[in-house]
């Protein structure tokens, strides 16, 4: 049974983490700041665990002072599994740096970057002391146990909206730190325990905090990422936090590094992988439901030296026909069948292995009834192997 620990875990995302995990069957403690609200959270992860015989437990904590946080972790007569860093927000740092205070600037630096530096760094602390107290286990092969650390970014931290200035650069930094720490962690995984980091970029959901935001966003924010419409029209197009939880829970299961949850957010991502893991030359279409009308264009050059591939990909979920098209010719070091799909409710994919060289693929992607479309997302993945 694993213990998960979720900081900033009473309302929205970090609420239905909690509750996604409880009723998988996890001990779960949540530490956040408003007493009253975690109290409320812990009577609804009561009712939703799997059975009576798991701790839920709720503390409250400034998760910006990291010696009440070392001190409460410590405290704990459990150490975790999983670390859920979730904290976060930007309901009152929204607008122009112009129009905003410098302590509107440095609060949400403190808010969205150091509410995750200062838990994962607290709990690392904890983790390799113990893996230095713990005496060595005769262990199967694959059978270490495993300590994950789940940050939430925004896929905020993927491109500049006017309006954002004072939360983008946030959450970058939380992008930055996850990336640091998948390579420092190394150091510490070994035959006893192995250490793994995990990263998502949720784009708008519905959440209370959502609900504060768009209050306060300017209307050229709104107008560019596309929230301009009542709430109530909102509300079906946008994600749910419990839909966003359940697919982060479901990536990290998969030991997925990067997680994006909207089609968008993939793009994105794809667009600016940094040091960030790549994985594989392939286009991904995941979560498929009555089809949709959508038509992406990616760009990316520069990763080999020679040879050009490009694909086009239509999908017509409708009618369940699936049309795959090489356009160009490239030079591949396997033969590449990119016609062999998977269900089309299922994961779709093609994927193929070029040469190192110059290396352009264009995307695009065209799928029927957008109006019907519930969960749809889309993703190029590139990766030099």
């Amino acid at each position: 049974m694993q213990t998960v620990f979720i900081a900033g875990g009473s309302t929205g995302l970090g609420k239905e983490l909690a509750l996604a995990l409880a009723r998988r069957g996890s001990h779960v403690t949540i530490f956040a700041r408003r007493q009253q609200q975690l109290d409320q959270t812990r009577d609804e992860v009561l009712s939703a665990r799997k059975s009576e015989s798991q701790e839920i437990t709720t503390q409250s904590l400034d998760l910006t002072d990291p010696s009440k946080i070392q001190s409460a972790f410590a405290a704990q007569h459990r150490l975790p599994d999983i670390l859920y860093c979730v904290a976060g927000g930007t309901t009152n740092e929204l607008g122009f740096l112009v129009d905003l205070e410098p302590a509107d600037v440095q609060r949400c630096m403190t808010n969205n970057y150091l509410t995750s530096a200062y838990p994962a760094q607290a709990m690392l602390k904890l983790w390799i002391e113990d893996d230095k107290s713990s005496k060595p286990v005769t262990r199967q092969k694959n059978s270490s146990r495993r300590r994950q650390l789940i940050f939430v970014s925004s896929a905020a931290a993927l491109v500049a909206f006017p309006g954002y200035v004072a939360y983008t650069p946030a959450k970058c930094a939380v992008r930055a730190l996850a990336d640091t720490l998948r390579c420092e962690l190394k150091r510490y995984s070994g035959p006893m325990t192995k250490y793994s980091v995990h990263i998502s970029f949720p784009s708008n959901f519905i959440s209370p905090s959502f609900m504060d935001e768009i209050k306060n966003k300017p209307e050229l924010t709104k107008q560019l990422e596309g929230t301009t419409a009542p709430m109530s029209e909102l509300m079906q197009k946008l994600h749910s936090s419990k839909q966003v939880a359940n697919y982060i829970i479901k990536k990290v299961d998969k030991g997925e590094f990067v997680i994006c949850s909207e089609y968008e957010a993939k793009l994105l991502f794809a667009g600016m992988a940094g040091p960030s893991p790549k994985r594989g030359i392939a286009i991904k279409i995941d979560a498929i439901s009555g089809g949709a009308k959508v038509q992406a264009n990616c760009l990316n050059t520069g990763i080999f030296k020679k040879s050009n591939i490009s694909y086009r990909l239509q999908v017509d979920v409708a009618n369940q026909t699936l049309v795959c098209e090489n356009i160009t010719e490239f030079m591949p070091t396997k033969n590449v069948q990119p016609n062999q799909f998977q269900d089309v409710y299922g994961d779709t994919y093609i994927s193929g292995f070029l040469e190192s060289g110059v290396f352009n693929a264009i995307v695009s992607i065209e799928l029927a009834n957008k109006d019907e479309v519930k969960d749809f997302g889309g993703e190029l993945l590139l990766d030099q192997n």
